[in-house]
């Protein structure tokens, strides 16, 4: 092996390492940014869709006169996969070391994963359950059960272009290039987001008692309107 070819394998190393860190920091952890402080015992955390920040997604709902005194709390994916399980045990974290009283969750479309896990620990006793809770879901299709065949099979269809390109691009994968509605997001948290969908198990509704509304549109593309 040559001088030359020693030198680019270098290069190219440096260049793939911080990516590998980077993922590897970022996969450790779910952020909660706090948009405004509250002066009640009530939290709600925002957790968006594919695509969508919560901050974005929610701007129509942080003025309205429920939210008020509340401390709003947004749970922004990481650029390179999505952490549901991360992110839940973030808000449980979060709430018993804020010892809140009353908690909403309010999400979007594939981040109705969140409050359906997070009413999952609660029904089954995982977490000690000295506060209420109330979950508000749009869209939620945290599974497959919930698509209408036709997106099911775009899904799937889907699934292993995604999957090749991601093998493809290696630790490159990890670098935001996909459009989205604000920020360019990254092959693999596509990937994640899609894996969830098809691969997570059907939901039990052990957590039913706690979903106080779900807004679906008659005129939805994509998911069953009832």
């Amino acid at each position: 092996m040559n001088i030359e070819t020693i030198l680019i394998l270098l290069a190219i190393w440096v260049c793939i390492m911080p990516l590998l860190l980077a993922d590897a920091i970022t996969y450790k952890l779910a952020r909660i940014v706090t948009h405004r402080a509250g002066d009640n015992d009530t939290v709600d955390y925002f957790v968006a869709g594919m695509c969508c920040q919560p901050l974005q997604a929610f701007a129509f709902m942080f003025g309205l006169p429920a939210l008020k005194g509340d401390t709003l709390k947004l749970l922004p994916y990481s650029q390179r996969r999505a952490h549901f399980q991360k992110m839940t045990k973030a808000i449980l974290d979060d709430v018993a070391k804020n010892h809140y009283q009353k908690v909403r969750i309010f999400a979007i479309s594939v981040g109705a994963t969140v409050p359906y896990m997070v009413g999952q620990r609660v029904a089954t006793g995982e977490v000690e359950n000295d506060f209420e809770l109330e979950c508000h879901l749009i869209s939620p299709c945290y599974t497959k059960q919930f698509m209408k065949i036709a997106t099911r099979l775009k899904i799937r269809a889907l699934y292993p272009l995604v999957t090749a390109l991601r093998l493809v691009l290696g630790p490159f994968s990890f670098i935001p290039i996909v459009p989205g509605c604000v920020k360019l997001f990254s092959v693999s948290l596509v990937v994640s987001q899609v894996e969830q969908i098809l691969f997570a198990s059907p939901i039990d509704c052990t957590h039913r008692r706690y979903v106080k509304s779900v807004m679906l549109s008659s005129d939805d593309e994509y998911l069953h309107s009832s």
